[in-house]
């Protein structure tokens, strides 16, 4: 009876906390609302532009899943250490992210980019983790239904948050949600 609790929590905690993450991803890559559409702050002639930091977040994914790939082996031993550093790091490279185009301290294209870039190295490394962290306590047929699940309550909260809230409270959402769902 108990290790059947314990897996129907690790069902839930894991859909719970995929959508969490993917809603995360869907509003900070596809949102309008979190990245101002018109700069704040004019491109200057050494600046790298919107494009830059676009594809930025492309190339964070590349190096870092080839770093995953080449370290493999030795990510076991700091599976635990790194599943939680790269959700802190999640929250505030977004804060950073989103605060970027909002100050004049440095060239906010760069920053942005730069943010963009470790964002998305650090998404890959703490999906990954959450994956084999689930992978090890559930059954493969348990987890095809989480991640179905979690790909449908993706979209839905998605659409909720962005017509519902505010641009503040969706900022608050995307900075706070990795952090949501690490501790799930």
């Amino acid at each position: 009876m108990n290790k059947n609790c314990t897996a129907g929590y690790a069902l839930i905690c894991f859909t719970l906390g995929l959508t969490i993450i993917g809603t995360y991803v869907t509003i900070m890559c596809y949102g309008g609302s979190i990245l101002p559409a018109t700069p704040i702050i004019e491109p200057s002639a050494s600046s790298l532009g919107l494009d830059f930091v676009k594809y930025s977040s492309q190339l964070g994914v590349i190096f870092f899943s080839a770093l995953f790939i080449v370290f493999a082996r030795q990510l076991p031993h700091f599976q635990s250490t790194l599943f939680v550093s790269s959700a802190l790091v999640l929250c505030a490279g977004t804060g950073v992210l989103i605060l970027s185009f909002y100050q004049n301290l440095l060239d906010p294209y760069l920053l942005s980019a730069l943010c963009s870039f470790v964002t998305a190295g650090c998404y890959i490394f703490f999906i990954a983790n959450y994956y084999i962290l689930f992978a090890l306590r559930l059954k493969i047929n348990h987890i095809i239904i989480c991640i179905s699940l979690s790909l449908v309550f993706r979209l839905v909260f998605s659409v909720l948050i962005e017509l519902l809230f505010s641009e503040t409270a969706q900022t608050f959402y995307v900075t706070i949600a990795p952090l949501l769902a690490m501790l799930l």
